[in-house]
């Protein structure tokens, strides 16, 4: 009997029984739409991720201070929230000093009461003041960036919805300081829209004003002399990709060694030297951990839907003892038997494979656009979730093929 033949046979016997077929590769297809969903929306982040960090930011690194150790304040994709205001001008620009910085931008949050636009009040907690050579202002949909001492904003998209979606350049914002001043700020530059995670790592708070004469506050050193400003993040840019790990050096050791920072910051804490490529790898690092407790909760379905089909081949051996026993009798052969069986026990694993990549690149695509992503196909899991399908069959196929094909023909017909 040709393989042809035998597949024929066993595709018989398996729309025969389309209802217990069903239920036999439900459990595949339960175990690897859960994998096919996780991995989909976890390739949707990573891509998201990535764009977001474009070439540019490659060679961007942020400087805060704060907790060393995990995720949190001033650390990971939280680090533009560090609360820290340690770093004076002094150390701006001794930083914009190091051999290969390009150029240098510090930034800080100014605490306002409320922001005013046409009568509409929204209680905005902060502005992100900065300068023009903040990454922040790289991407201006519409406008230009603001200019130095000027009474000027530039906002981004999602400030604009929350502000009531009717604001351009040349618009006039109220902003209330927490000392009862009221300014008035021009609108000048919007910023290009983020969506996804590129959006969610975004720092600032969405209206970004100039740091004079913004940030009025100073700190007195304990070297005395008159009080400085500081900051609470310094986002410097690397004239090259490959000048960054050095440049990190460098700038790691100006902050430890003669920098004002280090007499302000608080005892325990420390200083954070973020590179885009370091939180892409921390992102994924948690993206990893997360598939991997997923698809060993997929396993376990897996190894349901394998038994599964094991058990109704098992039954099928049963009910086609006589069949078995017919075919041998006429010349059937032991293998052609173990292949009709392992066939149809690897075309139920096949069918929960296909279906269940189907059902699960459906879910990840719906998830990834819950989140306001791009679906990204991982095509190495689709070849991978087709395999498994098949080993699974196999697998769980052995026994009762094997079972089947030892029957010997006299008590095979004798079976009622």
């Amino acid at each position: 009997m040709s393989l042809t033949q035998s597949f024929a046979i066993a595709w018989q016997a398996v729309k025969d029984n389309r209802l217990r077929s069903a239920l036999t590769a439900l459990g595949i297809v339960i175990g690897i739409a859960a994998v096919i969903a996780l991995v989909t929306m976890g390739a949707s982040v990573q891509a998201s991720v990535s764009d977001s960090f474009g070439t540019p930011s490659t060679r961007t690194i942020d400087v805060t201070a704060g907790s060393t150790e995990g995720f949190g304040p001033g650390n990971g994709p939280e680090r533009s929230r560090a609360t820290l205001s340690v770093f004076s001008e002094r150390d701006v620009a001794a930083i914009a000093a190091i051999d290969g910085v390009e150029s240098v931008a510090p930034l800080t949050s100014v605490p306002i009461a409320s922001v005013t636009i046409d009568d509409r009040t929204v209680a905005l907690s902060s502005l992100t003041a900065t300068t023009a050579d903040s990454a922040a202002l790289a991407d201006i949909a519409d406008g230009r960036p603001f200019a130095p001492g000027a009474s000027e904003a530039v906002i981004s998209e999602a400030t604009v919805a929350l502000l009531g979606g009717a604001i351009g350049v040349g618009d006039t914002l109220g902003v209330r300081l927490f000392d009862g001043q009221q300014r008035d700020l021009e609108v000048v530059g919007i910023l290009a829209a983020s969506d996804g995670l590129a959006a969610a790592l975004a720092s600032g708070s969405g209206v970004y004003v100039p740091v004079d004469p913004f940030v009025t506050g100073t700190v007195a050193l304990p070297s005395g002399g008159d009080g400085v400003r500081t900051f609470s993040q310094v986002a410097v840019t690397i004239a090259t990709t490959e000048g960054v790990a050095d440049a990190q050096l460098a700038i790691g050791a100006y902050l430890d060694e003669a920098s004002d920072a280090r007499h302000l910051i608080p005892a325990g804490q420390g200083f954070l030297l973020a590179t885009n490529s370091q939180v892409l790898d921390e992102v994924n690092d948690v993206l990893g951990l997360l598939t991997g407790f997923v698809t060993g909760i997929a396993l376990i379905a897996l190894l349901v839907g394998s038994i599964g089909i094991a058990n109704i081949m098992l039954v099928s051996v049963t009910e086609r003892t006589r069949e078995i026993g017919i075919m041998k009798a006429i010349g059937g052969q032991s293998r052609t038997i173990l292949s009709l069986f392992l066939i149809e026990a690897v075309i139920h694993g096949l069918i929960g494979a296909v279906i269940g990549t189907a059902l699960g690149l459906a879910g990840g695509w719906i998830g990834a656009r819950a989140l306001g992503l791009s679906a990204a196909m991982p095509w190495g899991w689709i070849v991978a979730a087709i395999v498994i399908g098949v080993v699974v069959g196999i697998a769980a196929g052995i026994y009762p093929a094997s079972r089947a094909a030892r029957l010997h023909p006299i008590e095979a017909l004798r079976y009622e």
